[in-house]
């Protein structure tokens, strides 16, 4: 019965690929026979799996793998949250409808896949001819896949695509800090078992769940503040006074000071979602204490006054348009909060610094967007 094929395909998974195993089981999988309402298989953010019954019956017992494991990855990997303002729809020769960043994501997981079916010597899982799978994005995340389907508008026929069954689009993913948590510990059991590194983009999207800063010392430090139970106020040294190399330390049991991140929503900003959002985490904790934080590209498209858990702001990512500061820089004037500005540095500002402390956190080659004249410079390492 299909049943017991679809557990000794789990089965198989946590023996064979135990990353892609520990995922899966915390499957909840239904089998479904209407296949108006289900053709294939489809996901919900939960981990909630509808597989139709003749569908899973057709597969060989690898292929059955490979579906289970790239359901799960639609999930670990953010499906949802990283949607934004991706909702372009393509048309296949058939007519039947898809959206872009369906597409997107099913190439990533499908390239991550196969590189496992490699280390698997192709015994737990096997990539099934019908997939979509593309040599040429190799390396991409499924932001910059989106960006290339939507430039070459491929026409796709006789796919096997799921139907991303989910929360409405721009809506907040409520499972989706358990099923990060959930891709960590199978990361880390990855790396204890001495199994290498993840294939693909998944080692890069692990990695960027993790803050790369040590947000309580660096705010520590720069904004001369106490955080998260530090015994000290450390003060920095202006540009004014020059880089001394000497952090000046005074016992001190002072409140964390308010702080706005402002977040560049920018098209060039997409390969860093994942990478910003660790971070922000980060800031959070180190706080102990809510952030304001405003998303802005070419206008301010969201402004969240008091945030205490970053994925609340799952859906709420827009933009991917131009670049420019100054209408969130004009929407903070009045306050006397400190500012951390997340961006490439490819965007307009102010030309007089604000009254606001500023630290500019640059991405991994980004460039100082004010040439010197204002803020602080933290930059974040390569992943």
């Amino acid at each position: 019965m299909i049943q017991d094929r679809i557990s000794k395909a789990r089965l198989r998974l946590l023996y064979g690929v135990p990353f892609l195993g520990s995922l899966v089981s915390r499957m909840n999988i239904q089998l479904v026979d209407d296949a108006q309402r289900v053709p294939t298989a489809c996901v919900y953010p939960n981990g909630r799996l509808l597989f139709n019954t003749k569908f899973a019956e057709g597969l060989s017992d690898q292929g059955l793998a490979f579906v289970l494991a790239h359901e799960v990855l639609h999930v670990a990997l953010g499906y949802w949250s990283r949607q934004g303002h991706r909702k372009a729809l393509l048309i296949s020769s058939d007519g039947h409808v898809v959206p872009a960043w369906n597409c997107a994501h099913d190439y990533a997981i499908n390239l991550i896949l196969k590189e496992f079916s490699k280390t698997a010597s192709g015994k737990w899982l096997d990539v099934p001819e019908f997939c979509l799978l593309d040599e040429k994005f190799t390396g991409l995340n499924a932001e910059r896949i989106y960006e290339d389907i939507l430039e070459n508008t491929p026409v796709f026929e006789g796919m096997y695509a799921d139907t991303g069954t989910g929360p409405p689009m721009g809506e907040a993913d409520p499972h989706q800090k358990k099923w990060q948590q959930y891709l960590h510990n199978a990361a880390e059991d990855h790396k204890q078992r001495g199994s290498g590194s993840l294939p693909g983009e998944l080692d890069v999207y692990v990695d960027n769940l993790i803050p790369k800063v040590s947000w309580a010392e660096k705010l520590a430090q720069w904004t001369g503040d106490n955080y998260a139970g530090i015994s000290y106020n450390y003060r920095r040294p202006s540009r004014r006074q020059g880089s001394t190399n000497c952090i000046l330390a005074a016992a001190d049991h002072g409140n964390a000071p308010d702080v706005t991140i402002l977040w560049d929503t920018s098209g060039s900003m997409s390969p860093y979602l994942e990478l910003v959002w660790g971070e922000l985490e980060g800031i959070i904790a180190a706080l102990r204490a809510p952030v304001r934080v405003i998303l802005c590209d070419t206008e301010v498209v969201g402004d969240f006054p008091s945030l205490r858990d970053a994925h609340d702001l799952a859906g709420e990512i827009k933009g991917g348009g131009g670049s420019d500061f100054n209408p969130a820089f004009e929407q903070v004037q009045r306050s006397d909060s400190v500012i951390l500005a997340f961006t490439d540095g490819y965007i307009g500002v102010p030309s007089a610094s604000p009254r606001n402390n500023v630290l500019w956190v640059l991405t991994p080659g980004g460039v100082d967007p004010t040439n010197g004249r204002w803020g602080d410079i933290l930059r974040l390492p390569e992943a």
